[in-house]
């Protein structure tokens, strides 16, 4: 059935060819007919050409899906590349310093309490005031270092004891001698540098030592006593100033 239906359209198609042969040159340049389709008919060389068509189709399927899949296959380990890239790493990372909790230490605050006075020189109790009496010379010289001249003056004490008069720059001591030393009887201060104990020295006021020691007994209208059993303290004045302080004990 093929072979007749193939045969009549070779005929068909010799038939046109001797026609466009017989025209010459306009005739070939005619549009050819359409010849018409006959259903089901398909030539050996269509066949070879849908054949061929239908290999490269897929050789080429063949030929493209393994790549794909090989590509698909490739990028688990691009992506286990990546994991292990994004690894955190064992070693420990510094820590930035963490502000402490404890309070940072507040500055010394000055204190609204006055400084405590210099202590005076004293050496086991010795002081310029009432128990600096009947202490030995030598301990006295230990805290107010040795007098710039001194003398002896025999007999001329109520006890009949010798005195050693010892002289410093503006101060002046007594001692009477006895078997175990030289004992303070009087200490007279004229100059600025020997404050007794109080703080009161040769330049204070008389207002300043009444503030201490109250308003005293007045003698000579130059003298102020003040007592402590037998023995005194007084100040001497020139005017409302004081210029000498005597520490005295009788012997």
């Amino acid at each position: 059935m093929n072979m007749k239906k193939t045969a009549a359209i070779l005929a068909a198609m010799t038939v046109i060819a001797a026609a466009a042969f017989s025209c010459g040159k306009e005739e070939a340049d005619t549009e050819k007919p359409d010849l018409p389709e006959l259903p089901g008919v398909t030539t050996s060389a269509e066949e070879d050409a849908t054949e061929n068509v239908t290999t490269e189709a897929a050789t080429s399927a063949k030929t493209e899906k393994p790549t794909e899949k090989a590509t698909e296959a490739a990028q688990p380990e691009t992506a286990t590349e990546a994991e292990t890239t994004d690894q955190p790493s064992d070693e420990p990372v510094d820590e930035p310093d963490q502000p402490s909790d404890k309070p940072a230490p507040e500055p010394d605050q000055p204190s609204d309490e006055p400084s405590p006075e210099p202590d005076q020189p004293s050496v086991s109790g010795i002081s310029l005031d009432y128990g600096v009496l009947d202490r030995t010379f030598s301990d006295f010289t230990s805290v107010y270092g040795e007098p710039q001249s001194s003398e002896v003056v025999q007999g001329c004490l109520s006890n009949g004891a010798d005195q050693k008069i010892c002289y410093y720059d503006g101060m002046t001591v007594y001692c009477y001698i006895a078997g175990d030393g030289d004992h303070i009887y009087d200490v007279t201060i004229d100059g600025g540098s020997y404050p007794i104990s109080s703080g009161i020295s040769v330049g204070s006021s008389r207002a300043d030592v009444e503030s201490v020691y109250g308003a005293g007994e007045t003698k000579f209208e130059r003298f102020v006593y003040y007592y402590s059993g037998s023995n005194s303290l007084s100040f001497e004045y020139d005017g409302d100033t004081v210029v000498s302080i005597d520490i005295y004990m009788p012997v």
